[in-house]
């Protein structure tokens, strides 16, 4: 899946009772700790996690490890 690489610097939700959220549109590679990996894009980012779009579900309290591309270095969590 490949997405156009976006960064926005407004809140994704607006609401007085949630967690901010940013949105963040880039390519996303996640590998599950019990194999495999998987390709998809994020929709927004926040203090307590990401929200990707992926072809495969990844299970509940499942350990992951996510790749992604920021505007000056790669990451990886």
């Amino acid at each position: 899946m490949e997405a156009q690489n976006q960064f926005a610097t407004s809140p994704a939700r607006d609401t007085p009772d949630a967690q901010a959220r940013f949105r963040l549109e880039v390519d996303i590679r996640i590998n599950p700790k019990t194999g495999g990996a998987l390709k998809g894009a994020t929709v927004d980012i926040s203090e307590y996690g990401v929200s990707a779009l992926l072809k495969l579900a990844v299970s509940l309290g499942e350990f992951v490890e996510l790749q992604f591309m920021l505007p000056y270095r790669p990451v990886t969590v």
